[in-house]
């Protein structure tokens, strides 16, 4: 988390400047547990690390390559100007920020069976992400108080169902009910 941040039942305070809400949504990812630290909540929160691998493939044509998404790692996805990127490993490392041996390895290897022409790419860089991910894998959406949201958890499907995890919390903040049943997403199963 970059700069200070508090969170109350009223509203945020960051960096100095205090910014009252009639509701806060919390969707501060891996960090979430951390923001709401200071409401007494512990949410079974943290950060699965991914790491990603960027390669480029001089003179292909990889901006209309098809996404790939198998039911196991790696996706590939090809980008304009010869770029794909693949990934990610699914760590429990907590937030070490580091690419490893065995993690970028098992990419590179997993990337060439499905894509065997990218056993030729030039390796361009190796990101690191970390996912907000829960104990039981279903991401915390729901009321903490009654002026506080939280939507977060969602891990390696953040892409997919980040769009309607917002709507959902945008329901919430506006006293609304969100269109699908969120039941199982309440932060309260924790206890």
């Amino acid at each position: 988390m970059r700069g200070t941040a508090a969170l109350d039942n009223a509203g945020v305070t960051a960096d100095g400047e205090r910014v009252s809400a009639d509701a806060v949504v919390v969707a501060a990812g891996a960090w979430t547990g951390q923001v709401c630290a200071p409401l007494g909540l512990k949410l079974p929160i943290g950060p699965q690390r991914g790491q990603i691998i960027h390669v480029s493939m001089p003179g292909a044509d990889t901006d209309s390559w098809p996404v790939i998404l198998p039911p196991e790692d790696p996706y590939l996805l090809g980008f304009p100007g010869g770029r794909v990127v693949f990934g990610a490993t699914r760590e429990n490392a907590g937030f070490d920020y580091r690419a490893t041996v065995g993690g970028v390895g098992s990419m590179l290897a997993a990337a060439a069976a499905i894509a065997p022409g990218l056993r030729d790419a030039t390796l361009l860089e190796t990101r690191i992400g970390f996912r907000p991910a829960t104990a039981d894998g279903l991401p915390l959406l729901g009321m903490l108080s009654d002026r506080v949201i939280v939507a977060a958890g969602n891990g390696p499907e953040g892409l997919t169902a980040g769009p309607w995890t917002g709507r959902a919390a945008a329901a919430l903040a506006l006293g609304q009910r969100p269109v699908m049943d969120i039941a199982p997403f309440n932060p309260a199963r924790f206890g």
